[in-house]
């Protein structure tokens, strides 16, 4: 399943401005998020393993949250996706969308550790 992107992977400006422009802050978010998202993935693979619906819309709309504060924006839309497809039950539709977000993770976080890598305040 292709879903339209509107949205660039990360907005870079956005966070930075959201956080007051700190760019400290921005790094400090950044990269709890890189360290965090694992895990948030792995709870939510379980999750739809177990075919709990209620949890996979809970861990998704948590990611959302993570992923907005720092500016990853297809991962908030894949999230998004993800917790109306757990809210109409229709598991391949979830399957479908976690693959969407695990290509638009593992590019986020090649992006965003560029990114750490060459600006480390």
């Amino acid at each position: 399943m292709e879903r339209e992107t509107t949205h660039a992977l990360w907005d870079r400006e956005g966070a930075y401005n959201r956080l007051l422009n700190d760019e400290a802050l921005l790094q400090k978010m950044m990269q709890m998020f890189l360290d965090n998202v694992e895990k948030a993935m792995s709870v939510l693979e379980s999750a739809l393993s177990q075919k709990d619906f209620v949890s996979i819309k809970a861990h998704a709309h948590k990611l959302k949250g993570s992923a907005a504060a720092v500016g990853a924006l297809r991962v908030v839309d894949d999230c998004i996706a993800i917790e109306e497809a757990a809210n109409a039950t229709d598991i391949e539709r979830i399957e479908s969308e976690m693959s969407l977000l695990k290509n638009d993770i593992s590019d986020i976080q090649l992006t965003m550790t560029d990114y750490l890598n060459h600006n480390t305040t």
